[in-house]
């Protein structure tokens, strides 16, 4: 094996591979040469034939040793690990289990490694939760499963873009249920969650808290949760000093950009991504290492046809480093 003699190595950077079937792959090739650019060193979770057929197929052949993650590798090459050594092989653009199989994998690989050591950042290319979900998988998305690793850590999804940034009150929750989820703790908390973000990242700005209902509730008559949850949180947020405004009527709050808080995911999602578009960046904040991710799913119709943009992923590796020194 070969080993850098470099006192002061450059600092390493986690991938996992995400779905094999789907785009994750390709996106990983891509991400390899921006990072050695950027005087980094990727450590990919990912078995060896797929990533060689994801540079086969993206042209963009950058050197890889295979060593376990304890191991550190010469300059100017990316390290490569896996855990099973003879993974199952997986029909390219569908849901199977042999794919989740081996998006679980690396997913746990990288969990303990990052826990191990939290001074490397970690981006998560996408899964199908189906698939994961037919490999054993039981969290609703990687963000839960996150949390629970870290020992049950309260964890905030931040979507994150230049033009706008939103934090979620709620994620995968059915419509119905959004409200019994709420209370005044939970809005403050995702508040303070996206203030602390912003702070990292050396961003001061207003907050625009979302109203629940229509018209931001029309005094009561379209709903109480405005008087009853999101005003009182915005009050205990604004006396601990943080620039807070809300409740917004979600129906024009977007018009211009800037950081808001929204009740439930698609009251985010939707014009999160026609803001972002192939820019937006998935953050899971409040765990003890740096995750983020592409803000978007696998793609199986564009996957293995180098036909996907890299750009969502390679704004989820900048973030990350930003986030990370």
């Amino acid at each position: 094996m070969s080993t850098n003699s470099d006192p002061s190595p450059p600092r390493r950077l986690c991938l996992t591979c995400g779905d094999p079937a789907g785009v994750g792959p390709e996106l990983v090739a891509a991400a390899l040469p921006h990072l050695l650019a950027r005087g980094w060193q990727p450590l990919v979770i990912m078995p060896a034939p797929l990533l060689e057929s994801a540079q086969q197929l993206t042209g963009l052949f950058t050197p890889f040793q295979v060593a376990p993650p304890e191991d550190r590798v010469a300059t100017g090459q990316a390290q490569l690990w896996f855990p099973d050594q003879n993974p199952p092989d997986v029909n390219q653009g569908e849901i199977s289990l042999e794919a989740g199989l081996i998006a679980y994998q690396s997913l746990e690989t990288a969990v303990r490694l990052v826990q191990a050591e939290p001074q490397v950042p970690l981006v998560t290319a996408p899964v199908n939760k189906q698939a994961l979900h037919l490999a054993g998988f039981r969290f609703p998305g990687q963000t839960d499963f996150l949390g629970a690793r870290d020992n049950n850590r309260k964890t905030r999804m931040i979507m994150y873009h230049v033009d706008i940034t939103i934090a979620l009150a709620t994620i995968h929750l059915p419509l119905q249920e959004v409200s019994d989820h709420l209370g005044i703790t939970v809005v403050q908390e995702a508040i303070s969650d996206l203030h602390n973000f912003l702070k990292r990242l050396g961003r001061v700005e207003p907050i625009r808290v979302l109203a629940l209902n229509p018209h931001a509730g029309e005094g009561g008559l379209f709903g109480k949760e405005e008087q009853s949850i999101i005003t009182p949180a915005i009050a205990q947020a604004q006396a601990a000093g943080l620039t807070v405004r809300g409740p917004v009527c979600a129906d024009t709050a977007f018009n211009e950009g800037g950081c808001f808080v929204a009740m439930y995911h698609d009251q985010a999602m939707i014009p999160f991504k026609l803001i972002a578009g192939w820019q937006g960046v998935n953050v899971t904040w409040g765990l003890s290492f740096i995750r983020t991710s592409p803000d978007h799913g696998t793609a199986f119709p564009l996957a293995w046809s180098n036909r996907v943009d890299p750009a969502s992923m390679l704004a989820a590796i900048d973030l990350a480093l930003r986030l990370a020194l």
